[in-house]
């Protein structure tokens, strides 16, 4: 008996080198736990939840000399600096993108490699934006990427050195001497959308307080975007069904998909995101339809 379970352990460990798993270093699984194993070398995880009915990912931490945490669901994925993840195989499900191609994917839209803090805030902020798939967060960072210059501009460019006053007046929801121009990587504007987006984050007015900390604080330059993303995209028909263009018109649908004039912006919008799925390794046709078709 005791030579039968040495060599199913042998065989799970074994496979543990052949099973393909995407890893991710500084993150955590926060998906509910389905078990655990202590195994010292993360690599072992991979075969472990292979041979487990249901598990789909895992974490891993030091925790008792090495513990692979299994889970039945790939996200959402969240910043830890004590932990990594993995999930089985390598198809458009819920892995989340690696560093590389998230820098790929950036440089692809014609823009410069972006930093590894502007990568795990972005893994970070995935769950605000209730993102559990590849295909979404592919989605999600083409319309920052487009909204943001390629990550570069935090502060509306316009704005940067005015504050554009009068622009964004919100009576009875702005702070004296605060604008709320657009910010982050989402280019968060008017109050009404700095004060939701304060509470849901902080659980206090402190965006509305500080309008700016949205652009000085990588995290939240995230975060806000994400929340934009659940609260205004993420909902809407055909988005968590890969239709591109649906995350067009939620984001500004009257501007480019029911006018003429501004359908090339929004064509442009899918050029981007084509080449952000390729980096990204994701499989199959891009769905253009939801905006101009």
């Amino acid at each position: 008996m005791y030579f039968k379970l040495f060599l199913l352990a042998a065989f799970a460990i074994g496979l543990s080198h052949q099973q393909t798993c995407q890893k991710q270093g500084n993150s955590d699984n926060s998906s509910p736990d389905i078990g655990q194993q202590h195994y010292k070398e993360e690599w072992e995880c991979c075969g472990v939840c292979t041979n487990t009915p249901g598990c789909v990912a895992y974490a891993w931490n030091s925790y008792e000399g090495g513990t692979c945490w299994l889970k039945g669901s790939t996200g959402p994925i969240v910043w830890s600096d004590s932990a990594s993840t993995g999930s089985i195989g390598g198809g458009s499900g819920g892995e989340f993108p690696t560093f590389q191609e998230f820098v790929n994917a950036v440089v692809a839209t014609g823009h410069g490699a972006p930093s590894q803090a502007q990568y795990d805030s972005y893994i970070a902020g995935l769950s605000h934006g209730l993102i559990t798939t590849k295909q979404e967060a592919a989605m999600a960072l083409t319309q920052f990427i487009h909204e943001s210059d390629g990550l570069k501009a935090k502060r509306e460019y316009r704005c940067e050195n005015t504050g554009c006053p009068g622009d964004y007046e919100t009576p009875g929801c702005d702070v004296a001497g605060q604008d709320y121009y657009g910010r982050g990587y989402i280019q968060l504007t008017w109050c009404f959308n700095y004060q939701p987006a304060s509470q849901e984050l902080f659980g206090s007015d402190i965006l509305v307080q500080d309008p700016d900390m949205v652009a000085r604080d990588e995290g939240t330059a995230w975060n806000t975007a994400f929340w934009f993303w659940k609260t205004n995209v993420h909902f809407q028909p055909g988005v968590q069904e890969g239709q591109f263009g649906a995350s067009t018109r939620a984001i500004n649908g009257v501007l480019e998909c029911d006018s003429v004039a501004g359908q090339d912006i929004a064509r442009l919008r899918f050029q981007m995101y084509l080449q952000v799925r390729g980096a990204f390794g994701l499989g199959g046709n891009a769905d253009e339809r939801g905006c101009y078709n």
